[in-house]
């Protein structure tokens, strides 16, 4: 009986499956997905207003995202976090434009890749305007950027140093 009972349960989660109704993970909701943005960065840089964190859906499919800024005179760092737990697709998409940089490195530009423990992306600065970006795929499953104002490519990476990957689930 217990067999039977079993094979039934896993018959129901493999008809599920291929149904397309297997539940896909869940994704942060706003409260969750703002704690993972760091409290502070570097001296001398005062966090924004409270910051912005709101869940999006688009057709079925849902994401949340939470965003915070960071000033030092006319120097800001802005910290940007999606959670495609449920929107897979929409991780796909953010990360796919990462295969077509082409590193560069010249006065004007520079675009490299990136990679950290938690995952890869690409690194951009363009020294002329004073402004850099990391953008990263996280765990298969998170998307971040922080994007600098007036500041060179190593207050940025500097900047990512202060993310708090050990709170982020994967």
């Amino acid at each position: 009986m217990v067999a039977r009972l079993g094979l039934l349960i896993i018959s129901l989660v493999c008809i599920n499956h291929r149904s397309g109704f297997a539940q896909s993970p869940a994704f942060l909701n706003a409260v969750e997905i703002k704690r993972l943005l760091p409290e502070k960065i570097m001296n001398g840089y005062a966090r924004g207003e409270s910051g912005n964190a709101k869940v999006m859906k688009i057709g079925n499919l849902q994401y949340s995202m939470a965003e915070i800024s960071y000033v030092n005179g006319r120097k800001q760092i802005k910290v940007m976090l999606f959670d495609y737990a449920a929107a897979s697709i929409m991780y796909e998409q953010s990360v796919k434009k990462f295969k077509a940089f082409e590193p560069v490195s010249n006065d004007s530009l520079f675009i490299q890749p990136l990679q950290i423990n938690q995952g890869n992306g690409w690194q951009v600065a363009k020294p002329v305007s004073k402004s850099a970006q990391v953008a990263l795929g996280i765990f298969n499953r998170f998307y971040l950027t922080l994007e600098g104002t007036g500041v060179e490519l190593e207050e940025v990476l500097q900047a990512l140093n202060f993310v708090p990957f050990n709170r982020f689930p994967h």
